[in-house]
């Protein structure tokens, strides 16, 4: 008699580990993945009232970029410098792009009638980004194509 209370017993175990072996596999809970700060995202600017001022660039060889009310970009190497600027040109802006011809260059590398073409980023610091669309004028494109911080 014996036996035959341990069989139901033996039988539940069994029975059991059979179960377990045929159920599906417990899915892991997924870890969330780590969200990645938001970046702000650069907005164009739509007026050139938006940038009118004077703007150095940050890189090493950044220059100093004035435009006027008035249609004109002045550059030069040194803030002083602005008063006899090292190239002068015609800027127009519409829609989100500017468009710059030069006038004359005299302490730059000329770029003749080639126009560049530009779009100006509004940046959350208050800085600007010039981003090229196109400009056959290498020196221009340099000089332009960084962000520069406001003069105050």
């Amino acid at each position: 008699m014996k036996i035959g209370v341990r069989a139901p017993a033996l039988l539940a175990l069994i029975l059991t580990a059979c179960l377990a072996a045929c159920s599906p596999p417990a899915t892991p809970t997924p870890t969330p993945a780590p969200t990645a700060a938001p970046t702000a995202t650069p907005v164009l600017a739509t007026s050139a009232s938006q940038f009118i001022g004077t703007w150095h660039g940050i890189k090493a060889d950044g220059m100093y970029e004035r435009f006027t009310a008035d249609g004109i970009l002045q550059t030069a190497g040194t803030l002083e410098g602005l008063a006899n600027p090292d190239a002068e040109c015609t800027y127009r802006f519409e829609g989100t792009r500017l468009t710059i011809k030069e006038l004359k260059a005299t302490g730059l590398p000329p770029c003749g009638t080639k126009e560049g073409v530009y779009e100006v980023e509004l940046l959350a610091s208050g800085a600007i980004r010039f981003r090229r669309i196109s400009d056959a004028c290498v020196p221009r494109g340099r000089t332009m194509a960084q962000e520069h911080e406001p003069v105050r």
